[in-house]
């Protein structure tokens, strides 16, 4: 749809790769930190006499040993902000997910009102046609009916005309013989 320069991708692809990196090592840092509060667990349930405890962590394999895992005093504070970050994350995807929701719904909607429009104009049309057929026809039928009678009225006007005629020329006849006579 858009038209972005190679420019453009060259330096979304370069802080995309940056931002990745951030992330993994992000993940990684997490990582190495809760083991180190996971070693920190077992040898405090160790002293307190619950070796029950320590079972399911033996099988894991941690990255670091528990001499190097100094517990550190931001801890609270980096919990607090990832918790705030993945928070924040979690409603941009959400508000992104619901604005994307919001589009495609407009343009269902959009479109399921083009297909209506279009339904109604074809049966206006429809209807249309037929109003000027019935009314071509009633057209014809009321010009036949005027034909008609214009028709009758010559006819009669003519048959009118012919019995004068016929009247006068015996009238005329008549006149003569008697002349004649």
């Amino acid at each position: 749809m858009y038209l972005i320069s190679v420019r453009t991708l060259n330096k979304t692809a370069r802080a995309i790769s940056q931002r990745t990196r951030e992330f993994m090592e992000t993940k990684v840092e997490q990582r190495k930190q809760f083991e180190c509060l996971l070693i920190q667990h077992v040898k405090q349930q160790e002293e307190l006499g619950q070796r029950s405890v320590r079972g399911p962590f033996e099988e894991k394999k941690m990255t670091q040993p528990a001499q190097e895992c100094p517990l550190s005093e931001d801890t609270d504070r980096q919990v607090s902000a990832a918790t705030v970050i993945q928070a924040g994350w979690r409603g941009r995807v959400t508000r992104t997910r619901v604005t994307a929701m919001h589009r495609a719904a407009v343009i269902l909607q959009a479109r399921w009102r083009g297909v209506l429009a279009r339904r109604s104009l074809a049966l206006m049309r429809e209807q249309r046609r037929k109003f000027i057929w019935a009314a071509t026809v009633i057209q014809a039928m009321y010009r036949g009916y005027w034909v008609r009678c214009k028709l009758r009225q010559v006819m009669q006007h003519a048959k009118y005309v012919s019995d004068e005629e016929n009247s006068l020329e015996e009238d005329i006849d008549l006149n003569m013989n008697e002349e004649v006579c």
